[in-house]
């Protein structure tokens, strides 16, 4: 079988690496001279494509309600020939929507569509699009994204380094969603644990947040551009961390609920070998 023809994508962003970052919303604040965080749970919805294949593609939804949640797709723009099965959606938790019985290399337009329990009708978020895995041999775009650190503000009186900026990141999602590669790679550090790590202040809601709050930019260009995501030093998952207990940053800072559909980098690697 012919080897991928890989082609690397353009630098996207206003900084190498994408090193802006998401918005401040895991605060260190002062309560009577003790450090506290603030853990502000789900306040909007979000929609992630992860796991693609040349047959089918799942999306994560998050919301900040229970919702029903259907998903309507097909291969032209407004002309949806299929639905997935409905799926209950629990306030602040993940929940995942297969699309299947895709077609390999093609384009695919979908809306998600969502009510209230008890509601009569449903209600259409904005409509987006994919392509399925391109045929072997061909070429294909990605684009790629590291070092987020959320703690590294340009914002506030206690700003360190000035590293990123959630304005500048949210144009980053907004230039990346434009160019529309066929799949983006989070190399690590984009869930920063270390100011709860630091402080022996992880519990699993405050780990959580990091990931709901990042997915409030990722949404931005994720709707439409499948994810891929590996943890980096920052995320404190290393191995000599484990100790035994369900409580040791190692397995906290994996956060399973919301690690699991962001898919690892390690199964987009495991199917490039196995199309060699």
């Amino acid at each position: 079988m012919n080897q991928p023809n890989w082609k690397t994508s353009r630098w996207l962003g206003t900084a190498a690496v994408m090193v802006a970052a998401f918005a401040v919303t895991l605060l260190a604040q002062r309560d009577g001279g003790r450090e506290r965080f603030e853990v502000n749970g789900v306040t909007s919805m979000s929609q992630i494509l992860v796991q693609p294949t040349d047959r089918s593609v799942h999306l994560s939804v998050l919301a900040p309600q229970d919702i029903e949640a259907v998903v309507e797709y097909g291969e032209k723009s407004g002309s949806y020939r299929k639905k997935t099965d409905s799926v209950k959606v629990s306030a602040g938790k993940p929940a995942e929507i297969v699309l299947s019985s895709l077609s390999p290399n093609q384009q695919y337009f979908y809306r998600l569509q969502h009510k209230a329990p008890g509601e009569a009708k449903f209600a259409a978020e904005p409509e987006a699009s994919f392509h399925t895995q391109r045929s072997p041999g061909s070429t294909f775009t990605f684009s790629v994204q590291g070092d987020s650190h959320p703690e590294r503000s340009a914002i506030g009186a206690d700003a360190f380094n000035r590293m990123y900026h959630p304005d500048l990141y949210e144009i980053t999602m907004k230039n990346l969603r434009a160019e529309h590669p066929d799949f983006h790679i989070m190399l690590g550090d984009d869930f920063n644990v270390d100011p709860l790590f630091n402080r022996d202040m992880m519990n699993t809601a405050a780990v959580s947040q990091l990931y709901i709050n990042q997915r409030r930019f990722l949404t931005i260009a994720g709707a439409s551009i499948p994810l891929f995501h590996v943890n980096g030093n920052h995320e404190q998952a290393a191995a000599h961390l484990l100790d035994g207990t369900p409580n040791n940053a190692a397995v906290l800072s994996r956060s399973e609920e919301h690690t699991s559909e962001l898919q690892s980098l390690a199964y987009l690697v495991c199917r490039l070998l196995l199309e060699k």
